[in-house]
């Protein structure tokens, strides 16, 4: 028979394990939604380019800036205005992808500058979920759409 100290006890081997396998599953996991997550931006940045260059009056670039983003980076730039600049990071880590935006409106404008942070999460059947700050769910098409988005306004 258990008592409440067992069961105690049991209770912190179950959070240990749950926290080691997430520590094992959650950056492979991680790092696959990135890189499915970075080529849909790409294929639907130039797709925009290619259908509505001149309602955006000017291209979306990706990486096309002298810094050379490293492997948990991606950049976004449309330089016409109003100018945007996103900085895009997977933070494995902090179990998110952070996106670092600078938009000018004018050429007399002065920058705004805002932060945000989509937040990645391990489901019980080991797959990883986005979710905005209001807690909406994104397929890797809408978390696309919802960083693109930007650019048309």
């Amino acid at each position: 028979m258990t008592d409440w100290i067992d069961d105690f006890g049991k209770q912190l081997e179950d959070q240990e394990a749950q926290r080691a396998h997430y520590r094992e599953v959650f950056p492979a996991q991680a790092n696959r939604v990135w890189r499915t997550l970075v080529a849909q931006i790409r294929h639907d940045a130039s797709r925009l380019n290619a259908k509505y260059l001149p309602i955006m009056k000017g291209e979306i670039k990706i990486n096309d800036r002298e810094l050379i983003p490293n492997d948990n980076e991606l950049y976004v730039d449309k330089l016409a205005f109003p100018a945007i600049r996103l900085t895009l990071r997977l933070n494995t880590s902090a179990g998110g992808i952070t996106i670092d935006q600078t938009r000018k409106e004018t050429v007399e404008g002065s920058y705004g500058e805002t932060s945000e942070r989509l937040e990645l999460q391990l489901t019980s059947s080991d797959q990883i979920t986005i979710k905005d700050s209001n807690g909406q769910e994104f397929t890797i098409e809408d978390a696309s759409k919802y960083i693109l988005e930007r650019f048309l306004k």
